[in-house]
């Protein structure tokens, strides 16, 4: 059977499309199309949401930044007319399965059994879950997890001392397991899973708000969606497409597949039949039973009947739930219709999920095209390690905010392509505060010599420069016209910076304030294209930096910083005059640790005036924190290096004073005769040493006769010394 492969795309040709040139990476043909919206200037993007189970890890930050860096450069760089759509799933096999496991956990905890009873139950749970842990495949990366966590429950077991409270914390995830194999199906209030759902959800749009992400224009919720969920289920099932099947619906992959419109797999035709993929689609409440009530394996669910333990809504074909993949299309097609401009999501749902919502879609309008542009973020690792929820291997966005800013993390995720892969680590970071500082400092300079700056007429420095300003902006578009290829775009802007520094510091130079105006401007705008720096910050330069009543620090703190700085080179330049050590002392300790924590920098200039620069003060303070954590690491491994020279030392002297007449004696394991030097001359089974190996054992002899000569003279003049000294 031949290799099934992508079927032909069809370039939109709505002759009142406004064309920019704009050209994005399309996963519908593998390479990058021009964009052409299908309404005039207006664009309709559908971006998958979370589902709502558990708490947003640095994946869920991954494709919802580079996003958001799409929307805000359609929008504020390509002057889109945007609709943005995106989706909460709060009803799924996961959320079902997490409310269900949390809530009868809880209720085991409650009862505060007898410790005994406790261990008898885990020990009942450990087994149930190891059941489960075997039929894993080897290969399956869960299976090395379960099975650690279920030897560090066995560990705590055997500690006949351990409370119940903390057995039951060491094998919740058994025990919950265990629980729901047993109770699940008595679990029929609706409110727990609503509960779960909106939890998570709740905590999600927190994440959102701390990463600065824009809100969507619209924000569909599944549960609220139910009556239009099964009405597109009815018309799909109308157009001949999808048949009910004991108190299912499933969606024809072969009617559909056969009709010469419709192409089946548009996104990822190889995986066709990829029966793990279509397993983790179906989800675990429905793969094991699914099977018998469809008419081909490639077949999904689009609605669901419920069993006992699942929240349930009525139907034509009884009481059930959605499937995952239909969830998007009903409310992608009711909120924008049968066009899509873009549809966005992570590359792990590309098959079945995406694959399968084209084409319930196309069967629901009937059309050959629902979507013109499929955009997939990249995968995202850990520390070089594929990241995965089930095996723990994740960092929650807190976790992430603990250790960085919102704008650090933004950064770094815009130095790498949105389409491709990227390993989220302390390297990767490391970069993203060094550009951050670059652009930090490019910004403080120019406001510091803008406080001095004329604008006389330009010379050849400053035409260089404005010449260097103009090819940044045709650079940085055609960067962004180029399926917004940020980390070109930072590449250009980094360029920018090195010129205008070197323009600054060049001797002899006057800076002129139209040309520097002109390019802190320009990059304090790119900047907030893509979302590193607020918007509606008209005039100002930089990173924002708070003051009283939200007003710029700048404004609130330099007139005041300047008249210190002024003050402070009087008495300093006084002070050097008459060599007061203590006021010299103190005009540091004013520089180095009082006005830092004001949030105001000044560095001294030999023969001149203090700079005067308003930093952040939170960013400062971060910002000695980490020398000082550079400096004691140093230290540490200064002193690591001493210690370790001082054991080779030891060592070293240790083997050297070994006699060589006896450095063979003790191997009796080896041997067992020696010459009269004590050379070995016949192996352990009296067997005659060889010729080779006996020149290897001779030379090995006479550099040890060479060390410990050396040793005996070495000892031999330090007793002299140590005599002498005593004398």
């Amino acid at each position: 059977m031949a290799q099934r492969t992508q079927p032909a795309w069809e370039k939109p040709s709505n002759p009142n499309a406004v064309r920019t040139g704009l050209r994005l990476h399309n996963s519908l043909t593998r390479e990058v199309d021009e964009f052409i919206p299908a309404n005039g200037n207006t664009v309709n993007a559908y971006i998958c949401g979370p589902t709502v189970y558990d708490a947003s890890h640095m994946g869920h930050a991954s494709t919802y930044i580079q996003f958001d860096v799409i929307r805000r450069v359609l929008a504020d760089y390509f002057h889109y007319d945007m609709r943005w759509v995106m989706n909460i799933t709060d009803v799924d096999d996961k959320i079902i399965l997490k409310a269900r496991r949390n809530h009868l956990f809880e209720e085991y905890v409650a009862k505060a059994l007898a410790v005994d009873q406790v261990r008898k139950d885990i020990a009942a749970a450990l087994e149930f879950f190891a059941a489960k842990t075997n039929a894993l495949a080897a290969d399956d990366g869960k299976r090395d997890f379960r099975t650690k966590l279920a030897d560090k429950v066995t560990a705590l077991l055997a500690n006949a001392a351990a409370p119940a409270s903390e057995l039951c914390d060491a094998a919740r995830d058994a025990l919950a397991e265990w629980l729901d194999s047993q109770f699940g199906a008595s679990v029929t209030d609706p409110a727990i899973f609503a509960k779960t759902a909106r939890y998570w959800e709740e905590q999600f749009n927190i994440d959102m708000k701390a990463l600065h992400i824009l809100e969507p224009d619209r924000l569909t919720r599944v549960s609220d969606y139910i009556d239009e969920i099964i009405e597109f289920v009815e018309k799909v099932i109308g157009n001949g497409y999808a048949y009910a099947s004991n108190g299912s619906v499933y969606f024809s992959t072969t009617s559909f597949d056969q009709n010469k419109g419709h192409h089946y797999a548009k996104l990822v035709p190889e995986a066709v039949g990829n029966a793990a993929s279509l397993a983790e689609g179906e989800g675990e409440l429905s793969a094991t039973d699914a099977g018998s009530d469809k008419k081909h394996p490639n077949d999904f669910a689009l609605w669901k009947k419920s069993k006992a333990g699942e929240p349930a809504w009525d139907s034509p074909w009884g009481k059930g739930r959605p499937g995952w993949h239909i969830e998007c299309s009903a409310m992608a097609g009711k909120v924008i219709g049968s066009t899509l401009d873009i549809h966005g999501g992570g590359i792990d749902l590309k098959f079945p999920h995406h694959d399968n919502e084209i084409a319930q879609s196309e069967a629901f309008f009937d059309n050959k095209q629902w979507i013109n542009y499929f955009m997939h973020t990249g995968h995202l690792a850990i520390e070089g390690r594929k990241m995965s929820k089930s095996l723990k291997n994740f960092i929650t966005i807190r976790e992430a905010l603990e250790a960085y800013t919102a704008r650090q993390i933004r950064i770094m995720f815009l130095l790498h392509a949105w389409n491709k892969g990227l390993d989220y680590s302390k390297s990767t970071m490391t970069e993203a505060i060094s550009v951050e500082k670059s652009f930090n400092e490019f910004f403080l300079n120019i406001k510091a010599a803008l406080q001095s700056a004329p604008a006389n007429k330009f010379v050849a420095a400053d035409e260089a420069l404005e010449a260097k300003l103009r090819a940044t902006k045709q650079a940085i578009h055609e960067a962004f016209l180029n399926s917004i290829n940020t980390p070109a775009v930072f590449g250009h802007l980094q360029d920018l910076v090195s010129a205008t520094n070197t323009y600054l510091n060049t001797p002899g130079n006057v800076p002129k304030s139209n040309i520097l105006r002109g390019v802190g401007n320009f990059a304090t705008w790119i900047l907030s294209v893509v979302g590193v720096i607020p918007n509606g910050r008209a005039g100002e330069i930089g990173f924002p930096i708070g003051g009283a009543d939200g007003a710029s620090a700048d404004i609130v703190l330099l007139p005041a910083a300047k008249t210190i700085a002024a003050f402070r080179d009087v008495v300093r330049k006084e002070a050097r005059a008459s060599k007061a050590t203590a006021l010299l002392q103190a005009c540091d300790a004013l520089r180095d640790e009082t006005l830092p924590q004001l949030g105001i920098r000044l560095e001294d200039v030999e023969g001149g005036d203090a700079v005067v620069k308003i930093v952040d003060r939170e960013e400062i303070m971060r910002e000695k924190q980490r020398e000082k954590e550079a400096r004691e690491a140093a230290a540490a491994a200064k002193e690591e290096a001493k210690r370790k020279a001082a054991e080779d030392k030891a060592k070293k002297d240790a083997q050297n004073s070994i006699n060589p007449a006896e450095m063979f004696l003790s191997a009796t394991d080896k041997y067992s005769k020696f010459d009269e030097k004590g050379i070995p001359t016949h192996d352990a089974a009296g067997v005659e040493v060889a010729k080779s190996a006996r020149k290897k054992l001779e030379k090995a002899f006479e550099q040890q006769t060479k060390a410990y000569e050396t040793h005996l003279k070495q000892k031999a003049n330090g007793a002299s010394t140590s005599g002498t000294a005593n004398a």
